[in-house]
């Protein structure tokens, strides 16, 4: 008896035979039943996932003489025909080989005739998208009205190159990529009507060897099995496959960690050792950091990978110091050394000096961990500091009295002060606070001391825990905003267009810079009367503004607004007397010729004319 392989032995004749196909077989089983059968198909997907197989299930489930036509009989002569290759009335032909005009005729002139066996004559064209434009355009008046008895059925891998005119006249099926349980699944069910035992990291590796290709698994099986008979294990598959073992990445990718290159290069001598191709290897380390990245990253399990548990957690705990940066820099240096070495006469050299590079690239340090340390610091050093300056008592003072916001609109700090020694006036509206002494049992501190010290026990009533005090980090000090005023609208322009526009030529007033809510006042000058309506009628332009100027300040705010008064200078330019516009002098000439002339008071009555000017000649003509 002839030995048939197990791709055309286990193909599937059924639709409920499908392997991970299980929307293609509901469509047509919906259709059959419902006899709502389109004339036309495109099956589309990668290879070895079933195209060409569903359309000979298709051709035998329409052309069965059986009763149930979504199980064929596999017993009558169409499905006999079907079975074997040799079918009277479903014609399968190559596109990659058939692609011009005149095949395409030939087609045509077969859609003629009736089926001689089923009901139907089916027209299967594998690779369509191979075909000619003049092909494609030979077939499309008979591909939008063939006959009753004709059904076309058009497989491509690559839809892309598939003309618009075809695929608006058929129906398309997108074939899914198999996962590698699906097919690891069916390989399982194939040794135990085979009576072979296999283990089930075996299977895994043919099913992530196939790729999702159904086909290519069980090639690659038929490989496996004739090497190693009715037991096939891992060892077997890796060396009839040539896959490398997961362990001799799992070395690699340590002495990288830990730059040994010496390591580096033994594990390279023993890939060659072995007989693997190098690429293959490359391939396979490129493919083993993807899956460490993955097992790295929160939230996903060994289902996402498709491998198993143990396996998976091994992923996660490799090199454990390594970030997600050091893991994509290598991956980066593995996809482009595998571009050259396609073309390298010297696929080892190549090889290595990648991997050296590898061994010696630098830590990826993370930098916003970093700025999150740096923040956190610079705030736990600072209320620190404020917590000893209130432990220091302060020399109490009288407060000066402060100037009338309204005599001096603007304010302009002297350069290069430090916030203690900048003074600012008040604003009017904020009284000044009420010191009380301190009392002399308040605790000092000696200035020769460490200013991070820990408080006195006295102070227990007081303590702090600065690990859990938030304080926002300003973009700008609070003793600066008013000079850096113009800046600041600049920005908030940048953001909010509409209404910077409106802060253009405003000038800005604060209070006490120490003070919780911090007052700010935004003067508009008198001529600035529209813009300061549109601000302050708006409450949605008040809270965006306050919101930006939080944001930049770190801290609450107690934001007012004020117009000014009219200067000297613009009140002067309000009183001025308006130009007058007369009314032009009649034109003497015109009103002669309406006297004159009759025909023109009859048209400025009928019409309601208004003249503007005119000039009249001797002749009485006008310009």
């Amino acid at each position: 008896m002839v030995y048939m392989a197990m791709a055309r032995k286990w193909r599937p004749m059924s639709f409920a035979d499908l392997v991970g196909q299980e929307h293609i077989a509901s469509t047509f089983k919906n259709a059959i039943e419902g006899g709502r059968l389109h004339h036309a198909f495109l099956f589309t997907g990668t290879r070895g996932v079933g195209k060409t197989t569903s359309a000979r299930i298709l051709a035998r489930s329409l052309n069965c003489s059986g009763g149930d036509p979504l199980s064929p009989c596999g017993t009558c002569t169409s499905c006999k025909d079907i079975a074997t290759g040799n079918p009277m009335d479903v014609i399968e032909i190559d596109a990659a080989s058939h692609t011009s005009v005149d095949d395409m005729r030939d087609i045509i002139e077969q859609v003629k005739y009736t089926p001689m066996i089923g009901k139907y004559k089916v027209f299967v064209i594998d690779e369509v998208h191979m075909l000619s434009k003049s092909a494609f355009n030979a077939l499309l008046k008979t591909l939008e009205e063939p006959p009753d008895h004709v059904i076309f059925i058009f497989a491509t891998t690559e839809v892309g190159k598939v003309p618009q005119t075809i695929l608006s006249r058929v129906q398309r099926f997108d074939f899914k990529r198999l996962n590698n349980k699906s097919i690891s699944d069916r390989l399982a069910y194939i040794c135990e009507q085979e009576e072979i035992t296999a283990s089930l990291t075996a299977l895994d590796l043919i099913a992530q060897k196939a790729d999702g290709s159904m086909r290519d698994a069980l090639t690659y099986f038929d490989q496996i099995y004739a090497f190693s008979g009715q037991n096939i294990d891992e060892d077997a598959v890796r060396n009839i496959l040539g896959i490398p073992p997961e362990d001799l990445y799992f070395d690699l990718i340590e002495a990288l960690w830990e730059h040994q290159l010496d390591k580096v290069y033994g594990v390279i001598a023993q890939a060659t050792a072995s007989g693997l191709d190098l690429s293959v290897f490359l391939q396979g380390f490129a493919q083993f950091l993807r899956n460490v990245l993955f097992a790295k990253v929160s939230g996903l399990d060994h289902q996402a990978l498709e491998v198993s548990e143990d396996l998976f957690q091994r992923y996660r705990e490799a090199v454990p110091q390594a970030t997600h940066g050091d893991l994509l820099r290598y991956g980066k240096i593995a996809n482009d050394t595998l571009q050259q070495m396609r073309y390298s006469t010297n696929p080892r050299l190549s090889l290595e000096t990648a991997l050296a590079r590898m061994a010696w690239l630098d830590r990826v340090s993370d930098l916003r961990k970093i700025l999150t340390t740096v923040q956190s610091a610079t705030s736990s050093a600072e209320n620190k500091k404020k917590y000893n300056e209130a432990l220091v008592p302060a020399e109490v003072t009288t407060p000066e009295p402060k100037p009338d916001l309204a005599s001096e609109p603007t304010l302009r700090p002297e350069a290069n002060l430090t916030p203690e020694q900048f003074s600012a006036p008040e604003l009017s509206s904020t009284p000044e606070p009420d010191l009380a002494p301190v009392p002399d049992s308040a605790p000092t501190l000696d200035p020769n001391s460490d200013p991070y010290m820990e408080a006195p026990p006295e102070a227990d009533d007081f303590s702090i825990d600065f690990d859990d005090v938030s304080v926002p980090s300003p973009q700008i000090p609070r003793f600066e905003i008013v000079s850096q005023w113009k800046r600041v609208v600049q920005d908030f322009y940048n953001s909010e267009p509409l209404v910077g526009a409106y802060l253009e030529e405003t000038t800005l007033q604060r209070g006490d810079y120490q003070a919780s809510p911090f007052e700010l006042k935004i003067i508009f000058k008198h001529s600035q009367n529209f813009q300061y309506e549109q601000i302050t009628k708006s409450p949605n332009y008040k809270n965006t503004l306050t919101e930006f100027l939080q944001n930049i300040l770190g801290g609450d705010i107690l934001l007012r607004y004020e117009l000014l008064d009219p200067t000297p200078e613009e009140l002067a330019e309000l009183n001025a007397p308006k130009p007058s516009f007369s009314q032009p002098k009649p034109n003497l000439y015109w009103e002669k010729d309406l006297k004159e002339e009759a025909i023109l008071q009859q048209l400025s009555q009928a019409f309601d004319l208004q003249h503007i000017t005119s000039k009249l000649k001797n002749n009485h003509s006008q310009n």
